[in-house]
């Protein structure tokens, strides 16, 4: 019975020691995900501050200022102006597509109703030509 009761408690050892390696391992990565999540809203907090500072500096930029401070808010106003540029072109462009989708809707119409007036003009003309090949052929008869 020793070999049993030695096996049984090696098995219950190695079980504890796994039991608490994963335990550990579960710490770990919980601290890991927890810095993560701390780190993921000290951004924020930075991107708020920064964008705090921006908005009661932007109206008052000193434009040949060395100030760190001032020089961020310059780069951040050019790239707002560039951005607005952008859109109004991008505005301009979808303009430009609509007025040629609009004209392509109305091509497409002018072209149904002149087909349109060339088939009523094709099946007028075959009735003309039908109706005189019908008359020369009853005034071949009478001859």
């Amino acid at each position: 019975m020793t070999i049993f009761d030695d096996l049984g408690k090696t098995l219950n050892d190695v079980a504890a020691a796994t039991a608490d390696m994963l335990g550990d391992l579960a710490e770990a990565a919980k601290v890991k995900t927890t810095i993560v999540s701390e780190k993921h809203e000290l951004e924020a907090l930075f991107a708020e501050l920064g964008k705090t500072v921006y908005e009661a500096r932007k109206e008052n930029l000193a434009e040949n200022s060395d100030d760190p401070c001032d020089v961020l808010c310059r780069k951040i106003l050019e790239k707002e102006e560039k951005i607005a540029e952008l859109e109004a072109r991008e505005e301009e462009m979808k303009a430009k597509e609509e007025a040629k989708e609009e004209a392509k809707e109305e091509t497409k119409e002018e072209n149904g109703e002149a087909a349109k007036d060339t088939d009523e003009e094709a099946v007028s003309d075959a009735e003309i030509i039908e109706e005189e090949e019908t008359k020369d052929k009853d005034d071949s008869k009478e001859e």
